[in-house]
């Protein structure tokens, strides 16, 4: 994906329940909704906004460390501790005297399973009324009932995927030729061209970073092969985007390619002693839509040992496989009980072009 500006447009409807929601009292709220949909821009506006006159924390998740450490981060920015806490009954005994304050939790998808432990420990401890002058709110992308079995008990605000009204919005303050007589006829046809092919604003601010104010006019027939063809060379380089992958990256693409197209039985068979013993009947190759994440780690492990011995399998595994998501290699979903399950997004070319780098036979794993 491009590298682009931060889009500076918080989403003002979202931004007014956030801090209604605060001031009334509700003390545990989250935020939901897809990849760039302004949530954490929205978090950073209310953060600088003096609409809140109390203490305002803004802290992100991240798949390196477990939730202990997010404890031990927030702590620090309140106060001094002898020990960082590793767990919720710490963290209490180190905040029950914090000032009135509001803490956003941001990306707490990014912890994988911990993050239905912490909000459940957080959920008690509101409903208990510990900590009474905290305010807790989660930002994530996945929905709430995936962090909780009692969904309806907790205010959830939802950030819908930015809709043609927002982008013409959001564009114009970003755009160095806003002021173009022909923008606003740009950006409509850029909005109608793409809106078969992408609708991850992301894309469609490339394209018009790429083609407003060219010498080709939205009312020329020849504009619409120039934005396809634009949005498809993007669309294209998909070696581009998995050539400069880390290698833990790489082997996590790779077990959530083989996964997806093989059985379990096929992980004893290539992966252990088994495979001197092959039995009769077993089937190998069977095709899944999603597959545990556990599985996926489990190969990856494998492939790490067997043909990656000069790293780590287990550094960042989260944060490598919400890159892999924002690439639109694989997407991620759980269920109510907090499963995450993979499916991967790839084309067959570049996962052997990954294969290849690695020195992989990938046939060997995932072949008929």
């Amino acid at each position: 994906m491009s590298k682009l500006p931060t889009i500076p447009v918080q989403r003002e409807k979202q931004f007014e329940q956030i801090v209604e929601a605060i001031q009334c009292g509700i003390r545990l709220i989250t935020i939901s909704g897809p990849i760039s949909s302004g949530k954490s821009t929205t978090i950073d506006a209310i953060c600088k906004s003096k609409k809140l006159t109390m203490k305002k924390v803004h802290v992100y998740c991240d798949g390196e460390s477990e939730y202990g450490d997010l404890y031990g981060r927030i702590t620090d920015l309140f106060t001094e501790t002898p020990k960082r806490p590793k767990s919720f009954r710490t963290f209490y005994e180190y905040m029950q005297d914090a000032p009135k304050s509001v803490i956003f939790i941001d990306s707490v998808e990014l912890l994988g399973e911990n993050a239905r432990d912490l909000f459940t420990s957080v959920s008690a401890a509101v409903q208990s009324n510990l900590l009474p002058n905290i305010t807790f709110v989660f930002s994530s992308r996945m929905p709430i009932k995936r962090m909780t079995s009692y969904p309806l008990d907790v205010f959830d605000i939802e950030f819908p995927a930015y809709t043609s009204e927002d982008i013409k919005k959001i564009i114009p303050v970003l755009h160095p030729k806003a002021k173009d007589p022909n923008f606003d006829s740009y950006i409509d046809k850029i909005l109608f061209l793409c809106q078969t092919i992408t609708r991850d604003i992301r894309d469609i601010i490339y394209i018009a970073f790429k083609v407003v104010g060219n010498t080709v006019q939205p009312e020329d027939p020849n504009f619409g092969v120039i934005v396809i063809s634009e949005l498809s060379q993007m669309k294209a380089q998909k070696e581009c985007r998995v050539s400069n992958l880390p290698k833990l990256t790489k082997t996590l693409l790779l077990a959530s390619y083989i996964a997806c197209r093989t059985t379990i039985q096929a992980d004893i068979a290539r992966f252990t002693r088994a495979a001197k013993r092959p039995r009769k009947g077993v089937i190998y190759s069977e095709k899944y839509e999603f597959v545990p994440l556990e599985r996926i780690l489990a190969i990856s492990r494998a492939l790490v040992f067997y043909h990656c011995d000069d790293f780590e399998c287990d550094y960042a595994v989260y944060i490598q496989l919400q890159n892999l998501v924002d690439l639109g290699l694989i997407e991620i979903r759980g269920d109510i009980r907090m499963t995450p399950k993979v499916r991967c997004l790839a084309p067959e070319f570049e996962v052997h072009y990954v294969a290849k780098t690695l020195g992989i036979d990938l046939d060997m794993y995932a072949g008929e």
